[in-house]
């Protein structure tokens, strides 16, 4: 009786620390389609932002990337983050 208590106390530990090292992945750098659908979406300037520097940028912004971004509805928050942002070169 003990052991199998043990047994299962074990599995479930072992089961828990998958799923904690799991949600312990960094995510990828943002996509410039990503940052666009993220603008276009309506998602908060706040929200973008914060992505933009947790993750970073897989992309430089040209001239026309931040004319693209700025039709898309992006405000000085979102364009500031832009242009501070990390850029990285994994995807």
């Amino acid at each position: 009786m003990r052991s199998n208590i043990f047994r299962a106390l074990v599995v479930l530990i072992l089961c828990g620390s998958v799923f904690l090292t799991d949600a312990q992945v960094p995510m990828k750098p943002l996509t410039a389609r990503e940052l666009i659908a993220l603008v276009s979406g309506g998602a908060l300037s706040e929200d973008i932002s914060h992505e933009i520097e947790s993750r970073g940028l897989v992309f430089r912004s040209s001239d026309s990337y931040h004319e693209q971004i700025v039709s898309a509805g992006a405000d000085t928050t979102v364009l500031t983050a832009l242009k501070n942002a990390k850029i990285s070169s994994k995807c």
